[in-house]
């Protein structure tokens, strides 16, 4: 099915109707059934989506497999959509989301974080390092990493369940998964902006841009600009 650019407004009322009704609903058991397919939003041309359907791959030792609940949509999404800078094409986008595990390989125990892993808990997760997964999330803050991907950001491949904008995500071994359970899906599906703004003001202290008694200006008050002014007076306010 094709989707011209016309009908995304529909289509994103329709899902977020869908989000609001399924984040209500009672806590995923171990038990839950886990269907043969997957459907994905593929981005195939220029202001072009299609559904898709695939099958669900089989989990490696270190994968984690998790139903989506919603997904934020970035100015990057709005920029593939249009123009694709990147190349990715045919990709399935959307690299703002949450959702609950509902399968894991057996050598997933923790996050991250170090927090423990389980069916039914509620995660995000953005980033695989290929070249270095032993990197951790503090490295993040101290230095540009290389050789790593996005999920949203993947062109289609053999597992084809690489971004958000899809009924389920894989999460592969090597990604950066953090356990959010404690919090709602709202709040889950800000973390990775959030995440974005506290990256650039810990990239700014460690080289020097940002100091104390700084003056910062803020260009653009899109989600992450006032999610960066609201961190600026919480900021100021417990230094003053």
């Amino acid at each position: 099915m094709d989707i011209k650019s016309e009908q995304i407004e529909a289509i994103v009322k329709e899902v977020l109707a869908n989000m609001s009704s399924s984040s209500s609903a009672s806590p995923a058991t171990t038990d839950k059934k886990i269907p043969k397919t997957a459907r994905v939003a593929m981005l195939t041309a220029l202001e072009n989506y299609e559904i898709k359907e695939f099958p669900i791959p089989e989990l490696g030792d270190d994968d984690i497999l998790v139903k989506v609940e919603g997904c934020g949509v970035c100015g990057t999404d709005a920029h593939e959509f249009k123009r694709d800078p990147f190349g990715l094409i045919p990709v399935v986008l959307g690299h703002e989301g949450s959702g609950e595990i509902v399968k894991m390989g057996k050598n997933v125990k923790k996050d991250s974080a170090g927090k423990p892993l389980k069916v039914g808990d509620k995660v995000v997760t953005c980033m695989i390092f290929k070249d270095n997964p032993d990197v951790t999330m503090f490295d993040l803050n101290k230095q540009n990493v290389g050789g790593a991907d996005v999920y949203g950001l993947i062109p289609d491949d053999d597992i084809h369940l690489n971004g958000w904008f899809a009924d389920y995500i894989v999460v592969r071994g090597g990604s950066t998964v953090f356990n959010v359970s404690d919090l709602d899906l709202d709040s889950r599906i800000l973390i990775e902006p959030s995440a974005v703004l506290i990256h650039a003001v810990e990239r700014a202290k460690t080289t020097g841009i940002l100091r104390f008694n700084s003056r910062v200006a803020v260009q653009g008050c899109g989600p992450i600009g006032l999610i960066v002014l609201q961190f600026f007076v919480q900021w100021v306010s417990k230094i003053s």
